[in-house]
């Protein structure tokens, strides 16, 4: 079932994406965001604690978008991690997590005659956890794992024909293949890779450079007798 949401997502994409038509322009996003992660970091230790969490997302998008709908770009984010409780051979501590999620990501804006423009995106990249002051000898650890980015989004821009900035809303699964950290036996473990779902809900602000609205059609003389037919009265 982990997978039937990811699924259902690029059946919508393919249903729709043939089907799109109406021109839109070429033109640069930039984005800042804030929100929220649910994320688990695969952490074990001596008691087999759960590593669970939901905490504050930060990040920002560079992409470059084009007349078809689809658009190209990279995206960073960092997730404040809290402070995990650890115990080890009866010594506890905390371990200081940071995460960092990086990733190439490729998105689809379905056009739209209003200010509201629906996406869907997907992606590659990877996901590095940072653990430092590892007790008992406040020791750093780091590791990378493969990121999967998926996810729909809404934009609502200020203006229909030649926006400049819009506010963008993003519901994304961060699907990671995760090696468990083992911070008691730093051997790696076999088989210890485990997808883990990484839910993302965050909003912010994109600004638009180098469009504009689409240009017009060139006025057509059907007849040909030198009049085009917005003034022809009898254009045939």
């Amino acid at each position: 079932m982990r997978h039937a949401w990811a699924l259902s997502l690029s059946a919508l994409v393919a249903f729709l994406v043939p089907c799109a038509a109406q021109a839109q322009h070429d033109y640069w996003e930039f984005n800042v965001h804030a929100g929220a992660l649910a994320y688990d970091l695969g952490i074990d230790d001596d008691d087999d604690e759960d590593n669970t969490d939901t905490d504050v997302l930060l990040g920002a998008r560079l992409a470059r978008h084009w007349e078809s709908g689809f658009g190209i770009g990279l995206n960073g984010d960092w997730v404040v991690a809290d402070k995990f409780p650890f115990e080890f051979e009866g010594e506890t501590g905390d371990l200081d997590v940071n995460l960092f999620l990086w990733s190439l990501g490729l998105d689809y804006t379905f056009p739209s005659a209003g200010i509201a423009n629906f996406f869907v995106t997907a992606g590659v990249g990877g996901a590095t956890t940072s653990i430092k002051d590892i007790p008992p000898n406040d020791e750093d650890e780091s590791q990378t794992d493969l990121l999967v980015p998926v996810g729909i989004g809404l934009k609502i821009h200020n203006d229909a024909d030649d926006p400049r900035w819009a506010l963008r809303i993003d519901a994304r699964d961060n699907l990671i293949w995760r090696d468990d950290i083992d911070i008691v036996d730093p051997e790696p473990m076999e088989d210890s890779t485990e997808l883990e779902n990484n839910w993302e809900l965050s909003g912010g602000i994109s600004f638009f450079f180098g469009g504009g609205p689409p240009e017009p059609p060139p006025p057509t003389d059907s007849d040909g007798d030198g009049v085009y037919d917005d003034r022809d009265q009898c254009p045939n």
